[in-house]
């Protein structure tokens, strides 16, 4: 079977290119009887390293030295997979499972990763309101463009 094409172009020659590579494929997928979709869509940029670098380098790390769940500090890692549950939630997934006939839907946890950058700075902003609110952790700063300024950990 070949392979699915999932690129991203920027300029009409791009997509030109890529157009002519997914007729291409589209005809050998056809030949061998099988039907085809094929889907064009604005791409989102996904987050940014510098949201990123604020998140791990200021957020999780004031987060895991000053909170506290039950007398006991996480490490940034573990607070990640909290926040993640909290705020962005699972996805779900056809997959062949091991044991069981069929492909059966699995709940998978969404990744940082997939996120835009609208999205990663509202889960940004969730994890810093919940931090302050039911944490009581003390932000030297909030914004991230300040904390870059003023000698940033990434």
């Amino acid at each position: 079977m070949t392979e699915p094409v999932d690129t991203t172009c920027a300029t009409r020659e791009g997509a030109h290119k890529v157009a002519k590579l997914v007729y291409q494929q589209a005809s050998l997928m056809i030949a061998d009887g099988a039907r085809v979709r094929i889907r064009c869509e604005v791409a989102k940029d996904t987050r940014s390293l510098r949201q990123n670098a604020f998140l791990w380098g200021h957020v999780y790390h004031e987060i895991s030295h000053q909170a506290k769940i039950n007398g006991e500090r996480w490490v940034s890692e573990a607070w990640h997979e909290l926040f993640k549950r909290m705020f962005i939630g699972y996805r779900y997934e056809m997959q062949e499972v091991a044991g069981v006939p069929g492909r059966k839907a699995v709940r998978i946890l969404r990744s940082t990763t997939d996120l835009s950058v609208r999205e990663m700075s509202e889960f940004i902003e969730k994890v810093l309101a919940f931090g302050v609110s039911d944490l009581g952790v003390k932000f030297e700063t909030m914004d991230w463009s300040a904390w870059e300024q003023h000698g940033s950990r990434a």
